[in-house]
């Protein structure tokens, strides 16, 4: 059965490369191209899928069938036609599939021992160990030994990847709890760098931005989110704001200031978000500049502070007591002026009553300013 042999020795890595050329020249209706790709996935190691794919063409393959039951560990007796004995790669294939076999001559043990040396290391996981189980029920141990003595020798030293990944769990794990402290959080941004690509690492990316923003370490955070990749900053942006969400909002604020410059590169509903958590701390005007739709802001009014004078001088007509006193009211009035906006929207009644009572405050401050200042 050289097809068969062509199979177990073929190299996986090479042929699963060439599974998409085998693919894009498939077509269900010609037999030629169903054959080729159904070698195609059995050299790849895919036995359940050539068989599939033989099937298909109304003709399934009874070595194939075999091949699969080998790897996946069933017991299929002994098939319908096909010797046993064509050569060594079939008795491999029978001996793994615990079929009944005759006797062995010694030219069979050489052969099998032979062919079996030469395998690709994938081939021999496959199907040496389940060879070398059902020689032993049949009491052929010296076979079985010589067949387990060509096993590929594992790997036992401890895989840098896998305690790396094992390490992300943990610290992912403490910062889902809420108990990750500074310290594990600096591991868990030196650990980044060794992780590859994908969902373990995008979950440390997120996690450590939502446990700086819990502890309300805006400037950390922004670091944090500097050093990502693009396409890595909306969700880890995103962690960050759902976790301020939870925050005081007195300790949220200044974080989302310094976060002001990354909003563009926030959703829609997480920028609404980090827009009213600014509004209920009265900070109306950033939260106009994170809000996706920045609210109408009413017109600025210019009030002139009448008898400004520079440093060192005097109200016109020398009356420094009355300097004085005007002094206060016009840093009450500066003060009044550029403080927070209001947090209600201008066409609501609540607004309009907050710019009524804030120009009531402005019209009082100006009249007490008018009355300090000297007569001119």
């Amino acid at each position: 059965m050289r097809r068969l042999a062509s199979i177990l020795r073929a190299d996986p890595d090479a042929a699963r490369a060439s599974l998409p050329d085998a693919l894009a020249r498939y077509d269900p209706e010609r037999p030629e191209t169903v054959r080729a790709l159904a070698f195609s996935y059995a050299n790849s190691g895919f036995f359940a899928e050539a068989l599939h794919i033989s099937a298909s063409n109304g003709r399934a393959d009874r070595w194939l069938e075999t091949l699969t039951a080998a790897v996946e560990g069933r017991n299929v007796g002994t098939p319908e036609g096909g010797p046993f004995r064509c050569g060594p790669a079939a008795l491999l294939i029978s001996l793994a599939a615990g079929q009944s076999i005759p006797a062995l001559t010694p030219g069979d043990r050489t052969a099998v021992i032979s062919f079996s040396s030469d395998l690709p290391d994938e081939r021999k996981r496959d199907f040496l160990p389940s060879a070398t189980d059902h020689l032993a029920k049949l009491g052929d141990d010296a076979l079985a030994a010589e067949l387990r003595a060509l096993m590929p020798v594992e790997d036992l030293s401890p895989d840098p990847l896998s305690e790396v990944m094992e390490t992300a769990k943990t610290i992912l794990d403490a910062v889902d709890a809420g108990s990750a402290d500074q310290t594990l959080i600096d591991n868990a941004r030196l650990l980044l760098s060794e992780l590859p690509s994908g969902e373990m690492r995008s979950g440390l990316e997120q996690g450590i931005a939502a446990a700086l923003a819990r502890q309300s370490e805006g400037l950390a955070l922004a670091e944090h989110l500097k050093a990502l990749p693009d396409d890595s900053v909306p969700d880890a942006l995103s962690a960050a704001i759902k976790a301020l969400s939870v925050v005081p909002e007195k300790k949220a604020a200044p974080v989302l200031a310094i976060l002001l410059s990354w909003r563009e590169r926030a959703s829609t509903s997480d920028r609404t978000e980090a827009a009213e958590m600014l509004r209920r701390s009265n900070l109306s005007a950033i939260a106009d500049q994170w809000s996706p739709h920045p609210r109408a802001t009413a017109p600025t009014l210019v009030v002139p502070v009448i008898g400004a004078r520079g440093p060192g001088q005097d109200w016109p007509g020398g009356d420094a007591g009355a300097g004085r006193a005007s002094e206060d009211v016009r840093r009450l009035l500066a003060a009044h002026l550029t403080s927070e906006q209001e947090t209600s929207p201008l066409d609501t009644i609540n607004g309009a009553r907050e710019r009524l009572a804030r120009a009531r405050r402005s019209a009082d401050l100006i009249e007490r300013l008018l009355a300090a200042a000297p007569e001119q």
